[in-house]
């Protein structure tokens, strides 16, 4: 018979297939990883660097740091919900 085999076995192609998958799932996830780090990263470095507005007695100063924190830990809960959540590929 010449043609295709009706009784072949697919399971090495869907087992490669399979590890290929789980190869490009991995290298998303790491390359998404990087944003909630640096974002993370953003707000630590902004707490440390307003620290005296904060802590100062000018009103607008305190006003201006806090909202640039609000703002800052808006962007890494929202970076950090995209890294769990993720998006549909």
């Amino acid at each position: 018979m010449s043609g295709l085999d009706p009784y072949r076995d697919a399971r090495p192609s869907l087992a490669a297939e399979n590890e290929r998958l789980r190869r490009e799932l991995a290298r998303l996830r790491r390359r998404r990883a990087w944003p909630a780090a640096a974002a993370l990263g953003g707000y630590v470095a902004l707490v440390t660097a307003l620290r005296g507005w904060l802590n100062g007695a000018d009103p607008v100063r305190y006003w201006v740091a806090l909202v640039a924190l609000l703002l800052a830990f808006g962007v890494s809960v929202a970076s950090a919900l995209w890294l769990i959540v993720g998006r549909d590929d």
